[in-house]
């Protein structure tokens, strides 16, 4: 009797050992029962801000982590990004300074020299992404730094 209760408390144990914690909610669903949207919920035309986009490039071009957690406020020291979703997975970005941050010039361009990143070092993939149509009406960063220098 003694050895069939140690066999059967073994099992239990290595039964136990090997259980896993299953991930069986999707990050929709967790986001939605957290009452927050990311910039992939935003249907097309719809806007959102978000506090930090997560742009990276790959190919030359900008993109946005489609899971960036949407604000609810804008912020008043940093950078405001508007985000527009459009057809064929892509975003407008509008980006405005907050009441009492640096000048707009200044902070888009910190703004995109961190987009320089590589979507590919961030282990992101296609699937993950935005394409930016366009940041502030620009269609890029040369026209972008110009227009916010006056140039």
């Amino acid at each position: 009797m003694f050895r069939f209760s140690m066999v059967v408390l073994m099992a239990l144990v290595a039964s136990e050992a090997s259980a896993q914690f299953a991930m069986d909610m999707t990050a929709a669903e967790i986001r939605k029962k957290e009452g927050v949207m990311a910039v992939e919920d935003l249907a097309i035309e719809e806007t959102g801000l978000v506090p930090y986009p997560g742009f990276c490039t790959h190919n030359g071009e900008l993109y946005v982590a489609r899971k960036a957690i949407l604000a609810t406020e804008v912020t008043v020291y940093g950078l405001n990004y508007r985000l527009q979703r459009k057809q064929g997975n892509e975003i407008v970005v509008e980006i405005k300074n907050g009441e009492k941050g640096d000048p707009l010039g200044q902070s888009i361009i910190r703004s995109m020299r961190s987009a320089e990143d590589s979507c590919d070092d961030n282990n992101y993939s296609e699937d993950q992404l935005f394409k930016v149509r366009s940041v502030n009406g620009a269609k890029s960063a040369t026209e972008l730094i110009r227009a916010v220098e006056g140039k």
